[in-house]
């Protein structure tokens, strides 16, 4: 390989690891912006004169001021409310700017200050929405979801071989299998990394 092929194969890492870094930021934020859209919710619907019918004004309120976004349907401002009550302990000192939150893990070179959070807050801002949605629904003990939420992001799962790996019982039989599935992609072009992108905030 001569020496131009290098500087180029050099710069397109680069790029590539910005363009990760990036959705990995917008993901975080995303993350943090449903958890407090879901706290704000919670704590309204007990004003009586809301109650239940404020999501559905609410989502179409959102939907009309926002609609190149398509993440403020009824359904989803459920989720961000359930998101909310399953985390609410977990995120309750998450108050710095998400881009402080990004993945700091030992392929990134990039310190973040993340000490704050627990484990299960730290791993769900690094799952797309989609996949922290499918563990809320689909695991309730909460240290095997964080178990998933791990090999998820490691293995760079996307939603359905996640759903493959709980239906299969992955937990139950972590001891017998070795650490490379043979559904791991490269880190750079992750499943994950493609279901983040469908998050219909992060454009």
């Amino acid at each position: 390989m001569d020496d131009y092929a290098i500087l180029l194969q050099s710069i397109k890492r680069r790029v590539s690891q910005a363009q990760l870094n990036a959705f990995r930021m917008a993901n975080a934020e995303l993350i943090l912006l449903y958890f407090d859209i879901g706290m704000t919710i919670h704590k309204n619907q007990k004003i009586e004169s809301w109650g239940t019918g404020l999501i559905p004004r609410l989502a179409k309120d959102l939907k009309n001021e926002f609609s190149e976004i398509k993440g403020f349907s009824v359904r989803n401002c459920q989720f961000m409310v359930q998101f909310y009550l399953e985390y609410k302990n977990e995120f309750k000192n998450a108050k710095q700017p998400a881009s402080q939150l990004a993945d700091s893990d030992s392929r990134s070179n990039a310190k973040q200050p993340v000490s704050h959070l627990s484990g299960i807050a730290f791993a769900a801002i690094r799952l797309s929405w989609t996949i922290n949605v499918a563990l809320i629904q689909k695991i309730k003990d909460k240290k095997i979801r964080l178990w998933y939420m791990n090999q998820a992001y490691e293995n760079g799962w996307g939603r359905e071989v996640l759903l493959n790996m709980i239906k299969s019982n992955l937990h139950q039989r972590q001891g017998k299998l070795v650490n490379n599935f043979d559904v791991t992609l490269p880190h750079d072009q992750s499943l994950m990394v493609r279901e983040m992108l469908k998050d219909p905030y992060i454009f």
